[in-house]
């Protein structure tokens, strides 16, 4: 009798898996010892889809692994600038590295600051300041202490910090004055000028 015989099928081996497209779009903002970075996903996430990113400070080697597509790196030194790359993994591994991000310094929160000079003119004083840290729209309270009294007293108006950071204030007065300037919630102080008697 005839035998057809065996006939073995191999089959191709599987395509090996596409890694991810390495993420786009790295922005940085420097923070106090720390940076925020953002970044855009893939344009093109190959086999599989992006469990995980991975950012990476250089120098430091710092790492932030996180789902979203943001992420803050901590333990940074403050004074040293860095940039961040992004890396994406997905079932066939980790993408290539991103394109750097921009350079970011981190630094300690300066807090808000006014400084304020003071002169008269005629019967009336006038205070002018500059402040660095308040939003546009932020007041502030004046203080004043007129020749004779002991004690400061809070002003009536309200002084609106304007969008370049400055302010005006002035009174009537003919007698010697001390005024500051102070937050509503007495957070943040100017020093004090004192504008002679008319």
């Amino acid at each position: 009798s005839a035998s057809a015989g065996n006939f073995t099928y191999t089959l191709p081996p599987p395509p090996p898996p596409i890694p991810a497209n390495p993420p786009t779009s790295v922005a940085a903002v420097a923070g106090d010892r720390s940076a925020s970075v953002t970044w855009s996903a893939p344009t093109f996430t190959g086999s599989f889809p992006v469990l995980t990113y991975q950012v990476i400070s250089s120098p430091g080697g710092r790492i932030c692994l996180t789902a979203t597509t943001s992420c803050t790196v901590d333990g940074l030194t403050n004074g040293t600038t860095y940039t961040f790359t992004v890396q994406a993994l997905t079932g066939a591994g980790w993408s290539a590295a991103s394109e750097p991000s921009n350079a970011v310094t981190p630094s300690a929160v300066i807090g808000p600051s006014i400084v304020i000079t003071g002169a008269r003119d005629g019967r009336r004083i006038e205070v002018t300041g500059s402040t660095t840290g308040f939003g546009m729209g932020a007041i502030l309270k004046p203080w004043v202490k007129l020749g004779g009294q002991s004690t400061y007293s809070q002003g009536r108006a309200d002084v609106l910090v304007s969008m370049d950071g400055t302010f005006a204030w002035g009174r009537s007065t003919a007698k010697r004055a001390s005024v500051y300037m102070e937050t509503p919630d007495g957070s943040a102080q100017s020093n004090t000028v004192t504008i002679a008697a008319r």
